[in-house]
């Protein structure tokens, strides 16, 4: 009898053993979507392996940011050597040391005029003359440069240089503006009827205007023309007169007009009147 209660007492014990063994290696059932769930120690390692993919573009970003900004300033320094490099050997740096209007004498250009009512391009030359104080433009094209001690001139390429017809010339004198042009005046009334009025320059300001382009009278016109321009100046002043043919009067009358209009008085003359035989 006892053996039957000890036997029934083991296969209880058996079975309740088997009950809790078959519970534990049960599994849940799934479905067919994979689910991946991720403890926090595999989210920290997934967000640093991240970080480590993101950090070599990070860097070349921060090595082109760096090399920009290198070649950048390169750039500007550059630019702004070659600017200055430039400033210094521009002909206008140089030239402004030399004269008051920023150009050298010989240094020639390009600029444009009005003749009858057209444009017309006219390349000019730069005459400085300081013996007698003075620097103008001039057509170098039209006409040929005579440079005399006491004087300038102008001629026409197309006439003889000893007996001109067209031409500009350019002395000065010790005398005011006032008295040097009633003295040209009273000269020039022997033989024209004449015109005098106040006229301004560009680059010289007001002057006396000596019109000369009738004849005494006013009833015939003269062969020759004459435009005198007495421009005060800080010892006298300086005389400029055109002479030209009636038939040049719209060609080299308008030429000399806009060359003598550039004039500039640039300080006192570095010689004394010739009249004075000084």
């Amino acid at each position: 009898m006892k053996r039957k209660k000890i036997g029934a007492l083991a296969l209880a014990v058996f079975l309740s053993a088997a009950t809790v063994l078959g519970g534990c290696e049960k599994k849940p059932e799934t479905t067919g979507t994979d689910v991946h769930v991720l403890s926090p120690a595999s989210d920290d390692a997934q967000q640093q392996e991240d970080a480590q993919a993101d950090k070599p573009g990070q860097a070349a970003d921060a090595d082109n940011v760096t090399d920009n900004t290198e070649a950048g300033g390169g750039d500007t320094a550059a630019a702004a050597d070659a600017k200055a490099a430039d400033a210094q050997d521009s002909p206008a740096a140089d030239d402004a040391a030399e004269t008051s209007t920023g150009r050298k004498d010989g240094e020639r250009f390009e600029d444009v005029i009005i003749l009858e009512g057209v444009e017309e391009p006219v390349k000019y030359e730069h005459m400085v003359n300081n013996a007698l104080g003075f620097e103008m433009d001039f057509d170098y094209e039209s006409l040929t440069r005579i440079s005399g001690s006491d004087s300038e001139r102008l001629v026409s390429i197309y006439d003889n240089a000893d007996a001109p017809e067209n031409y500009l010339e350019l002395t000065c004198s010790s005398d005011d503006a006032e008295t040097a042009a009633a003295a040209i005046s009273a000269e020039l009334s022997k033989t024209y009827d004449v015109n005098r009025e106040s006229y301004p320059l560009d680059n010289a300001g007001s002057c006396i205007r000596l019109d000369a382009s009738a004849e005494v009278g006013g009833q015939v016109m003269p062969k020759q023309l004459q435009m005198v321009y007495v421009i005060p100046a800080p010892d006298g002043c300086r005389i400029v007169t055109a002479h030209y043919s009636i038939e040049a009067a719209e060609g080299f009358g308008h030429r000399f007009a806009y060359m003598v209009n550039t004039l500039k008085v640039t300080g006192e003359r570095q010689i004394k009147d010739a009249a004075a035989g000084l």
